[in-house]
């Protein structure tokens, strides 16, 4: 899993808007109008910008140490063992994440294409196109989301255009819909929309330099809260409230819609096409995290296949986090729900937490360095 070079900016940004862009294409729309009504692209712009503030936190910390990655930072200046039970912690919640999102992307496809193919069989496909991606390294998942992102920009765009006809602006009021208040506090839940930005620091000993990380975690962060609230706020404008939170996927809904004439109907195969690729990038770059995470856990020298053998185990633990729950639908919904309420607290916290620690005892070492020279 090596790279010839490091990843440049456009790169970069590509990796960490593809990981975030299935969000909108998932069942995010509907749950968040279920949550606050037509206020939500009010709750997406909330938690884009607290997510971009925590961001900056973390990132004016990790750009004073001299290592790239973070994990380095945690192993020199709080030791091997809290650097390994942070990886560890890591690998366990990621694994399950990445199942979570998986399971609620197969379903979809189940519930609107794919309803005679075999669930396992769906996750199968997209497990091993992941694994082959992730195998590859980085280079290969940044080259696959350079090509599809525009193609997917458009088709998402072509339905927001094309929609046009069903769009009623009155949807929209009353503007503040149940209070500022609720939708302000609905709106810093909603931050584990924007959580993942923080796996950029995980990968930045992939990314050429420091000041990359920063432009493409800010870039990938103001370009994913614009479209995200924007499709929350089109979607209210496609339907009310009562057939907003009906729908499972909004994206899918507001595509269906689209009848301009015999020649330009069932655009719902363009999104089903771009949610199938976008949900295997997403997957492919979870998978790889995974794997850098492994590698720093167990060190264990240079091997010929030693990525390849770990992206094989990763993808088989994901693939039985995410079938097995299939016969148990309330442990999907709660897994589900689990995720959306708490993603957020946890990648934010943690990251925050160890950034935080790391920065302190350096600061500390220095400290003590300069105190012992004076000496």
């Amino acid at each position: 899993m090596k790279s010839v070079r490091k990843i440049q900016l456009h790169e970069a940004t590509a990796i960490l808007i593809m990981l975030k862009i299935g969000s909108i294409l998932y069942t995010e729309l509907s749950f968040i109008a279920e949550g606050v009504g037509n206020c939500g692209w009010q709750v997406i712009l909330i938690s884009s910008i607290l997510a971009i503030t925590i961001f900056l936190i973390a990132y004016s910390m990790y750009k004073l140490m001299p290592e790239d990655s973070i994990f380095e930072a945690c192993n020199q200046n709080l030791g091997p063992v809290i650097s390994k039970i942070f990886m560890a912690l890591m690998i366990i919640y990621l694994s399950f994440y990445c199942s979570v999102r998986l399971r609620e992307g197969v379903e979809i496809l189940d519930s609107y294409e794919y309803d005679i193919t075999p669930k396992y069989l769906l996750t199968t496909v997209i497990l091993i196109a992941s694994a082959v991606s992730a195998s590859v390294g980085l280079r290969g998942i940044s080259g696959l989301s350079i090509i599809f992102i525009y193609p997917i920009i458009i088709g998402i765009a072509s339905i927001f255009i094309l929609g046009y006809q069903h769009y009623e602006v009155n949807n929209i009021f009353p503007i503040l819909g149940n209070g500022f208040s609720t939708t302000l506090m609905y709106g810093l839940k909603r931050t584990s929309l924007f959580a993942d930005i923080m796996i950029v620091f995980i990968l930045a000993s992939h990314i050429k330099d420091k000041n990359i990380v920063k432009k493409a975690g800010l870039s990938s962060l103001l370009y994913c809260g614009i479209l995200f609230a924007v499709s929350s706020l089109l979607y209210i404008f496609a339907f009310n409230y009562k057939s907003a939170i009906s729908s499972l996927c909004g994206m899918l809904a507001m595509a269906k819609n689209i009848s301009m004439s015999q020649y330009v109907q069932r655009i719902e195969g363009i999104i089903i096409l771009i949610f199938g690729v976008s949900l295997t990038i997403s997957t492919s770059i979870l998978t790889f995290v995974i794997t850098e995470l492994a590698k720093g856990l167990f060190e264990n020298g240079k091997s010929k296949y030693r990525d390849f053998i770990y992206v094989i185990l990763i993808t088989g633990i994901v693939f039985v986090l995410t079938i097995y729950p299939y016969s148990l639908p309330k442990y999907t919904h709660t897994t589900l729900k689990f995720v959306r309420d708490y993603h957020g607290y946890f990648i934010f916290g943690i990251f925050i937490f160890i950034i935080t620690l790391s920065f302190a005892r350096l600061r500390y070492r220095l400290n003590y360095k300069q105190i012992k020279s004076i000496e």
